[in-house]
């Protein structure tokens, strides 16, 4: 990296640069036109004409060829600016992660600082001595570097000067808006908008409602449960973005660093705002389209009589598409965050797990029944919409509990990774919670698809609940690291809080084991017997919402815990490392 005192000629580097570039790509291009013609000459001479040719040209000194080639001065100009531009912007970001290590550096010497001058000021105070003057004196001024830091704050005032003077013109203003993190907060339209489309959807659900209670449903059951699929499977995700955004706001007012925790780009990611504007957006949009399938269906004598003349099955697929343009929209802002995280556990146990992996491929969990709607979904549009013999609801059950065990697989192997490279055997406790998962799911599956005897039934029951029990018991003790002081106070928790008020917690482990054991009926509902096949994917989305709203919870007491101690032993740190120089 340039030092400092250089900011003068960073500009005139790049240009220079970018014009060597440029002069090197035409070089080589004259010169291969130059040889492409002369092999198309020598094809027609002689041999001995070849050999006179070959020796002439060892014996001369290579001479520069000019070859007039049209448009390429301005072509040449084009790439001098954009190697330019491409190099300034490298720099820039080379400056701006050079000045925060600066600060942090800056930040761990205050912090040394406050923390000797306070030992020893409480050491005095108890032992009616005056160690601190001495020892400030005579050991951290003489001997360490943290105590008087003058040459790192002039350090950070060059590189404060020299980017300033070189990328701003001297506008430190601007340079400095560059240089430190930004500081993101909701803008007044940001937050108008969310309660804008709040109050949409508000309106949306009411006619909705009032459509569904005042109309007779007509048509075949079928298509009301694949538009229940569509719907309820991107419905979910928007929820969960919800929990998503409300979880940020908590961790953001309570100053947990979940922004290294989930390894975030500190200067660009998204901010609790705008997960609460996306999921709103999305809300009124998925009420949108659900309001015109209601009409489209059933609502052939009313004045949107003209939202049937297209097939009813349509309106949840456009939703489906318009659903991932909105969700490859954010994903290009966040420089596709989630999806690199998603190929990460995809490829459990191949690659490096961090704590981001595991924590996102617990939230898949929570979204178990999503995988089972995506594969109904595309089923039927694929196949089923044009052959009409239904055959993707032939082995429903059976492809239901087949894919209902990839999450919690997934998360099993994570952990038998973690238990080989860390060697803790806690790894292994935490994949036999999931492998409980994985054995509720095989015999709701077996259950429902082969025979529904009182046996299969029982051992369904059994792992259920024995699977329920287990991951409380984890999510309490372990995962939150709560139910440790059985003692002292404050009952039941731990010692450090983030949270002031104790009661919640109390509530949020009281509401974990009730949404725990509901959790258990999404597996297979229709072992209960209750109603039609519409009002068994009533009740399993509900069961859904509840989950998700559990998960939501778990989430911000997961991440507090995660704040607090390294129970993991993997969470996301950036380590500097130091070397040794022997003087």
């Amino acid at each position: 990296m340039l030092l400092p005192n250089h900011h003068k000629d960073l500009k005139e580097v790049a240009t220079e640069e970018g014009d060597r570039t440029s002069a090197r790509v035409t070089q080589a291009h004259c010169r291969k036109k130059c040889l492409n013609s002369e092999d198309d000459s020598d094809d027609s001479g002689d041999e001995n004409e070849k050999a006179e040719e070959e020796d002439r040209g060892n014996a001369e000194p290579d001479r520069q060829v000019v070859v007039d080639v049209p448009g390429g001065e301005e072509n040449e100009e084009r790439r001098k600016k954009k190697s330019s531009k491409k190099l300034v912007s490298q720099l820039k970001i080379a400056y701006c992660e050079f000045y925060r290590g600066l600060l942090l550096l800056a930040g761990f010497c205050t912090l040394n600082t406050e923390g000797f001058s306070k030992i020893l000021k409480k050491y005095d105070k108890k032992f009616a001595t005056r160690t601190k003057e001495a020892f400030f004196h005579t050991t951290l001024e003489p001997k360490t570097q943290f105590f008087r830091h003058s040459e790192l704050n002039i350090l950070v005032e060059e590189t404060e000067y020299s980017f300033c003077e070189a990328f701003e013109k001297g506008n430190r203003h601007e340079a400095m808006k560059l240089l430190r993190l930004p500081q993101k907060k909701p803008k007044q339209w940001m937050t108008f908008r969310v309660g804008m489309f709040l109050g949409i959807s508000i309106v949306l659900l009411t006619i909705v409602i009032y459509w569904l209670a005042t109309t007779h449903a007509k048509g075949d059951q079928g298509g009301d449960i694949l538009a229940f699929a569509a719907y309820r499977m991107v419905g979910l995700v928007i929820l969960l973005v919800w929990m998503w955004g409300a979880d940020m706001y908590v961790w953001s007012h309570n100053r947990i660093d979940h922004v290294l925790i989930f390894d975030f780009d500190p200067r660009n990611h998204h901010q609790y705002h705008t997960m609460l504007e996306g999921a709103s957006i999305l809300t009124s949009l998925w009420l949108l389209f659900v309001l015109a399938y209601v009409v489209a269906h059933n609502g052939a004598d009313t004045p949107l009589w003209w939202l049937g003349r297209m097939d009813p099955r349509f309106y949840p697929l456009i939703f489906v598409v318009a659903s991932l343009l909105v969700f490859v929209a954010f994903q290009i802002m966040s420089q596709f965050w989630l999806v690199k995280t998603l190929i990460v556990i995809a490829c459990t146990p191949f690659r490096k797990i961090s704590f981001k992996d595991n924590f996102m491929a617990d939230q898949l969990n929570s979204l178990s029944i999503i995988f089972f709607d995506v594969e109904h979904v595309a089923c039927f549009y694929i196949y089923d919409m044009w052959a009409k013999d239904d055959a993707c609801s032939q082995y429903k059950l059976l492809v239901k509990g087949i894919i209902v065990c990839v999450p919690p697989m997934w998360r099993c192997l994570q952990c038998l990774r973690q238990a080989k490279v860390t060697h803790n055997k806690w790894q292994l406790v935490n994949a036999g919670k999931y492998v409980t998962s994985i054995c509720v799911s095989a015999t709701s599956a077996i259950h429902g698809t082969f025979a529904a005897s009182i046996p299969l039934l029982v051992v369904w029951v059994i792992f259920a609940v024995l699977g329920s029990c287990y991951n409380y018991i984890w999510d309490v003790y372990w995962d939150w690291g709560l139910a440790r002081n059985w003692c002292k106070k404050p009952l039941l928790l731990r010692t450090t809080l983030l949270f002031k008020r104790r009661w919640v917690y109390y509530i949020v482990v009281f509401a974990d084991f009730a949404m725990r054991m509901m959790w258990t009926l999404t597996i297979s509902p229709t072992t209960l017997g209750i109603g039609s096949p519409i009002q068994n994917e009533i009740l399993t989305s509900v069961v859904a919402c509840l989950e998700i709203l559990r998960r939501g919870v778990w989430n911000v007491y997961r991440v507090e815990n995660e704040h607090l101690s390294n129970c993991a032993k993997y969470r996301v740190t950036r380590n500097i490392e130091l070397v040794s120089v022997e003087d």
